[in-house]
């Protein structure tokens, strides 16, 4: 869609037409080699590691299944925080180094999602 063409999804085989802004999450910015040359804007979205990894641990999911299954939960959380003790920091950390390295655009992450939309769209002048 960069240069403008449609393409056809490859699951659904609908075209899907060009859009001026397309918009991914992508944790390793234009580290990850498929997708250097694409991004053309990066916005880094500078959330304090602890408060990531917070939020990580609220949102239920099958590894934290909270109420559905509070033993589990219970023997994920306690592996999941050993882990993030152990490695997970320091691989955050490192992800979050690169990351914001070539970004365009740093924008408080402790912000409301409505605020860091607003700063994004009034940079971009969308």
């Amino acid at each position: 869609m960069k240069e403008g063409r449609a393409i056809i999804h490859p699951d659904s085989k609908q075209e899907v037409k060009p859009i001026r802004y397309l918009i991914i999450e992508e944790p390793f910015g234009r580290g990850r080699d498929a997708l250097r040359e694409l991004i053309d804007f990066l916005v880094y979205v500078d959330t304090p590691l602890e408060v990531a990894y917070v939020r990580k641990l609220l949102r239920k999911s099958d590894f934290l299944p909270w109420e559905d299954d509070p033993p589990v939960f219970i023997e994920h959380l306690r592996e999941n925080m050993e882990w993030y003790l152990r490695a997970g920091r320091s691989f955050y950390l490192a992800v979050s180094q690169s990351a914001r390295k070539d970004c365009n655009l740093i924008v408080d992450g402790l912000l409301s999602t409505e605020d860091i939309a607003k700063e994004i769209i009034s940079v971009l002048s969308l």
